[in-house]
C-alpha cells in the first residue's frame, strides 16, 4: 500500500517522520546538523543523488530546517510520507 503524500499548508510542505531523525550538515551526509524530534515535520524541497540511504527513493534527501535552528539534509527513508509531492530543489 503506497504511503499517503506529503501536503501543503502554512506556506510549508508537511511530511511524517521518524521522531528523532537525523538532519545532516549541507554538504555532508555524515555529519549531524540536527535533529528532527516533532512528527509531522516541515520541508522546503527534494534532491536526488546523494549517498544511498535506503526506502523507496534510496538516493533521495529533502531539504529541512532541524529542531536546533540547522539547515540540512534528511534522508528520505526517515519519512514516511510518499515525497514525490515536494518540489525539486
Amino acid at each position: 500500500m503506497k504511503a499517503p503524500g506529503c501536503w501543503y499548508s502554512g506556506n510549508h510542505w508537511w511530511c511524517n517522520n521518524r521522531v528523532g531523525a537525523p538532519v545532516y550538515q549541507a554538504g555532508s551526509e555524515q555529519v549531524v546538523a540536527g535533529y528532527m524530534y516533532s512528527n509531522p515535520s516541515w520541508f522546503v524541497c527534494r534532491t536526488e543523488g546523494g549517498a544511498h540511504s535506503g526506502g523507496p527513493h534510496p538516493t533521495r534527501h529533502i531539504w529541512t530546517q532541524a529542531d536546533n535552528g540547522a539547515w540540512g539534509w534528511m534522508h528520505d527513508d526517515q519519512i514516511s510520507s510518499e515525497t514525490n509531492p515536494l518540489p525539486t530543489c
